[in-house]
């Protein structure tokens, strides 16, 4: 009897672990399934925005598989209005991850101009969190990472999601904020997210026309696949040149205008400049895009902004030459330190140089360049002989860049 009741035990153990092994076994196939029994029906809204995307873009949802194929089956709609709002009503899906792709032209919140071409941005999604799917450079950057991470990692969509986003916010150098969901995120409305989102979007965008955009962000998403970091020292400078370059004052006033033109009066556009700041001053990636002062002007002699730190003339005749990168901003400052001064005739600048007047209680002078990605010459004369400090000040610089000291 007693070896009957152990034999019993014993039974009504296996039969308990089988039991629980299936339960655990189904529990992880479902990860990533998504209720895929049964069809159910969606309707799915949201905008498109780099800077928002303009009506008649071409909006395409694919259904994907909870193994993130896709299924074959697609709907298609277009954006209805120039803020980049769209809306695919009642489809009825089998899965609810899907991959919603749009494209066409867009603001260019750096240039305040519609874009010169098509830009293709993607999102892949689970309906099953929300209906609602902004798609914007961020859920097109995380899209190659999270379906990498899935597939070869074994990782659920909210994992890979969650962690691609970690990811990029750690090459941008930015703190991950809580709750953060990129596909609901909204550049028109304030808040830390949206504030992310649109830093990494006008750094990306740079002074890149759309079609340098489109490639650069084809090798930045190859680049983070199977890693998650930048590892390319030309991807790692570009970011870092137009973090420093982009004039954020203009950027702001270029899309509050945008939506105040599309009539949008409840738009807020969020703090953006913090997280662009953040990154150029935090990152360890090589900026490459510097003012360039040659040794010599082309026709004046010695250029006074060379980088000595003090130049003695041998010619009261001299240059004020530099060489500004693309969005890149230069003014100078002279300063007298006795009584003998110099003067400029602006024919000399070729509309590359303008001058403030003369201050004659400061004994100083300001310059700023107008142009740039040209070698820009001025000729200046100085009187008899005397000296001077000259303070430099680079893309938009309130304290000096670099101050030096000219004899002549």
């Amino acid at each position: 009897m007693k070896k009957l009741s152990i034999l019993l035990a014993s039974c009504m153990l296996v039969l308990f672990s089988c039991k629980k092994e299936n339960v655990d076994d189904k529990k992880d196939d479902n990860q990533n399934n998504n209720n895929t029994t049964s069809p159910q029906q969606y309707t799915v809204k949201g905008v498109v925005q780099k800077g928002p995307f303009v009506s008649g873009t071409e909006i395409e949802l694919n259904e994907m598989t909870s193994a993130f194929v896709q299924t074959g089956k697609s709907f298609k709609s277009t954006i209805k209005d120039d803020k980049g709002s769209f809306e695919l009503k009642d489809i009825t899906l089998v899965s609810g991850y899907v991959l919603l792709s749009a494209d066409g032209y867009y603001f260019n919140e750096v240039s305040g101009a519609a874009s010169s071409g098509k830009l293709n941005l993607q999102c892949v999604a689970d309906l099953s969190d929300s209906a609602t799917v902004n798609v914007n450079i961020l859920t097109h950057l995380q899209k190659d990472r999270i379906l990498y991470l899935i597939e070869h990692d074994s990782k659920t969509f909210a994992q890979a999601k969650a962690q691609a986003s970690q990811e990029l916010l750690d090459i941008f150098s930015i703190p991950m904020p809580s709750g953060m969901t990129a596909s609901l995120g909204d550049i028109s409305q304030s808040g830390e997210v949206n504030g992310i989102i649109l830093a990494m979007a006008v750094v990306m965008q740079g002074y890149n026309s759309t079609a340098d955009l489109t490639q650069f962000l084809s090798n930045f998403s190859t680049d983070i696949r199977e890693d998650g970091t930048l590892n390319s020292p030309t991807l790692q400078t570009q970011l870092i040149n137009a973090a420093k370059l982009i004039n954020k004052s203009e950027i702001r006033t270029n899309i509050e205008n945008k939506y105040l033109d599309l009539g949008v009066t409840s738009a807020v556009i969020p703090d953006f400049e913090t997280y662009v700041d953040l990154f150029a001053s935090s990152t360890s990636f090589l900026f490459t895009d510097t003012v360039v002062y040659p040794q010599s002007s082309t026709g004046y002699g010695t250029n006074i902004l060379n980088l000595e730190d003090s130049t003695f003339l041998s010619s009261t005749v001299a240059g004020i030459t530099a060489n500004v990168p693309k969005g890149g901003k230069l003014k100078i400052k002279i300063t007298a330190k006795e009584t003998n001064l110099w003067s400029v005739n602006v024919g000399y600048s070729n509309g590359y140089w303008t001058n403030e007047n003369f201050n004659f209680g400061e004994k100083s002078q300001v310059f700023t360049i107008n142009t740039a990605e040209v070698l820009a010459d001025f000729k200046i004369a100085f009187e008899a002989s005397g000296s001077a400090k000259i303070e430099i000040f680079e893309n938009g610089a309130t304290t000096p860049t670099r101050t030096k000291y000219v004899q002549w």
